[in-house]
């Protein structure tokens, strides 16, 4: 099976054997990678596969692949009652922000950039059929797709991949191991993501 090269929950680390997807463990109390899309060397750098939508007003993902922990800021951590508990590298070398739920100190949520597939969120549309979910969305009017290889929403892993250019991605993942979250962590990543796409488009 195809690897998604970085799409993992703690943004990164993406399973050996799946492309982006859902929390599958943890390290070091931080969410790791679980099955999700998987990694396409097929395709051109044009943006796109032409099976997700296009990326209307592109934004820039500088932001995201230097500071992923500044996309959150104080006040919407505190919205979000979020706290910050480390930024670490990916296991494809990008930066991921992780945070901790305040209530439930055991939550996390990890946030990354994606850029291992060339054409984006297109790239992960043409791996529909492989995820046990594919639930496209709009987050703060850019496309999103929650998807994973494996589906595990009932114990709190969430997979969420925002478009914020037509090649790269941004890759949300939860891993929520207690409290009134832990069955619906779909929600919390679009927060999540929300607060992020908010703080990129300034």
């Amino acid at each position: 099976m195809r690897t998604l090269r970085a799409l993992g929950l703690g943004a990164a680390v993406l399973a050996t054997a799946g492309l982006l997807a859902a929390c599958g463990g943890t390290e070091g109390g931080t969410p790791t990678a679980g099955p999700g899309p998987t990694t396409t060397t097929t395709g051109g750098q044009n943006g796109g596969s032409g099976s997700a939508p296009k990326v209307a007003d592109p934004l820039d993902p500088q932001p995201l692949v230097t500071d992923p922990c500044g996309l959150v800021t104080d006040g919407q951590l505190a919205e979000l009652g979020l706290e910050k508990e480390r930024e670490r590298d990916t296991a494809t070398g990008e930066k991921e922000c992780v945070w901790r739920q305040t209530a439930q100190p055991e939550n996390t949520i990890a946030v990354s950039a994606f850029r291992s597939n060339p054409n984006g969120l297109g790239d992960i549309y043409d791996q529909r059929n492989e995820q046990e979910y594919f639930d496209e969305v709009t987050i703060g009017g850019y496309p999103a797709v929650f998807a994973s290889e494996l589906d595990r929403r009932d114990d709190g892993r969430c997979a969420l991949w925002i478009g914020v250019t037509d090649q790269v991605v941004t890759s949300i993942q939860t891993q929520l191991d207690e409290g009134p979250d832990v069955t619906a962590p779909c929600p919390v990543a679009e927060r999540t993501g929300r607060a992020v796409i908010d703080t990129l488009g300034g």
